[in-house]
């Protein structure tokens, strides 16, 4: 389908990924942030820990709020809708969600392991792993699943590293770990977000030889054998 390169900052969308309608595809869009010149400074997603690349960013119902997309997709007190031509986070209103969604800033992430933004949880029964929409991103070898009903409903379930469907062959799959092994590099910076997600990736690397080696054989102490 059609991409749309932002003119301001070269951020590309699918427009109907970012809520951009056909009238609105003009030959010099911007996204929302270009658009209404918003410092590069003040674009920071509310549901990411600090120092998470800022792109594809919408307006929130809160007055100088930002969030991702895709965080406003899967966290459930946040409803996606377009408000005066521009896809909007809804933040909840009812104090019972506003409860929820302050318990997820106030728990920590079990990958990055920072307590700072918002959180979701795994959807494997019993358990009670949380993490941030960025750092279960598939390439980290977990899942985010969404699916969409013949009444239009998405159904969306995300999965830890322990209960993520694995690839096929070495324990976590050969691709997870290369993929592992490669975003690490891509995450690496000055941020405190950055350089806890890099090790929290390379870890699991590890983690993916040690029982591949394990599972093939390798390195697997025997019994002796028995005299006769």
């Amino acid at each position: 389908s059609k991409l749309l390169t932002c003119g301001g900052c070269d951020l590309v969308v699918h427009p109907a990924c970012y809520g951009v309608s056909r009238s609105r595809m003009v030959a010099d869009w911007k996204c929302v942030p270009c658009h209404r010149t918003v410092d590069k400074k003040s674009r920071v997603c509310t549901f990411c820990p600090a120092g998470v690349p800022q792109e594809a960013l919408i307006p929130t119902t809160q007055e100088g709020q930002w969030a991702h997309v895709v965080c406003a997709w899967w966290i459930p007190e946040v409803l996606l809708e377009v408000r005066d031509g521009v896809l909007t986070a809804v933040l909840p209103a009812s104090e019972r969600a506003q409860a929820h969604l302050a318990r997820r800033s106030e728990s920590k992430c079990d990958v990055c392991q920072l307590q700072d933004g918002c959180v979701i949880r795994c959807a494997a029964k019993d358990c009670l792993s949380t993490f941030h929409v960025v750092c279960g991103r598939p390439w980290n070898g977990m899942v985010l699943k969404s699916a969409v009903s013949k009444a239009s409903d998405a159904s969306l379930s995300a999965y830890c590293w322990a209960h993520a469907p694995k690839g096929p062959g070495t324990a976590g799959g050969v691709e997870e770990n290369l993929s592992l092994l490669f975003h690490t590099q891509q995450v690496i910076g000055d941020s405190a977000w950055g350089l806890a997600l890099s090790q929290a990736l390379l870890a699991r690397a590890k983690h993916n030889l040690s029982a591949s080696k394990t599972t093939n054989g390798i390195g697997v102490k025997k019994a002796p054998a028995k005299k006769e």
